[in-house]
């Protein structure tokens, strides 16, 4: 399979991967004469297309495509000095102690209806059988708190080495 890479002057770019099925007919694409704001992107125009000509036009991202993307997320090493390997909409991370984190956003949120997913990578089965879930402690507009508790072997919070969560929301 070929692509073509659209490439901006400041060396990124867009590509266009070739389709898996070879088509009937060569297909024409008629790229916009304007340039796109910030916010858009191509795609095929509704009215202007058949099964061998696609006229392309710039596209505004709608609330609907809006609200499918994470308004925060992380992964953080939660062991040791905490950090930061990756996050969008996080202001900072807290360690209140062993195995409990509060992780503050960037912008608050109007309320605490948010939906939250969250995880960690620590899980062994073997002759200590320890699972670490993390569990959301404390929910604000500001904030989210996670505790890493061991299951097995009494039960206790413990640190964990990769902290996950991310947040939707409307």
């Amino acid at each position: 399979m070929s692509s073509l890479k659209l490439k901006h002057s400041s060396g990124n770019g867009t590509i266009i991967n070739a389709p898996a099925a070879n088509p009937s007919a060569d297909i024409t694409l008629k790229v916009p004469s304007t340039t796109g704001s910030s916010g858009h992107y191509l795609k095929i125009a509704s009215a202007n297309h058949s099964s061998t000509n696609a006229e392309l036009e710039w596209g505004a991202v709608t609330t609907q495509s809006a609200n499918a993307v994470a308004k925060v997320w992380i992964n953080f090493n939660g062991t040791g000095t905490i950090a930061i390997r990756g996050s969008y909409g996080v202001s900072s991370i807290t360690d209140n102690g062993t195995g409990d984190y509060t992780v503050s956003f960037s912008s608050a949120f109007a309320d605490t209806n948010y939906c939250f997913v969250n995880g960690n990578n620590a899980y062994t089965l073997g002759n200590t059988d320890t699972r670490f879930p993390t569990m959301v402690s404390a929910v604000a507009t500001g904030s989210i708190s996670l505790t890493s508790r061991e299951i097995a072997n009494g039960g206790g919070i413990t640190d964990t080495a990769y902290v996950c969560l991310a947040i939707f929301d409307s």
